[in-house]
C-alpha cells in the first residue's frame, strides 16, 4: 500500500467523470499520531479493497477511515 501525504498545494480532486459518472469511489484516510500528517490512499471502486486497507491500519493501532464519493 502506497499512502500519499495530503499537501495543501498538491491536492488531487476526483472528477465526477472518473471512469463513468455513476461510479462510487472510496478513499482511505490514515492519521498516525507518531507522524502527524494526514495521508490518503486510493481511489478504489471496490469497497472491500478499501475496507481491507482500513482494517490493516486499524490492526496496527493507526486511526483510519473510508470516505465514499457517489458519482
Amino acid at each position: 500500500m502506497a499512502l500519499q501525504k495530503a499537501a495543501k498545494k498538491k491536492r488531487r480532486y476526483i472528477s465526477k467523470n472518473w471512469r463513468g459518472s455513476k461510479a462510487t469511489l472510496f478513499l482511505v484516510y490514515v492519521y498516525d499520531p507518531r507522524e502527524p500528517v494526514l495521508k490518503s490512499d486510493g481511489p478504489y471502486q471496490d469497497h472491500s479493497v478499501a475496507e481491507s486497507i482500513m482494517h490493516e491500519q486499524l490492526r496496527e493501532g493507526v486511526c483510519s477511515w473510508i470516505v465514499s464519493y457517489d458519482g
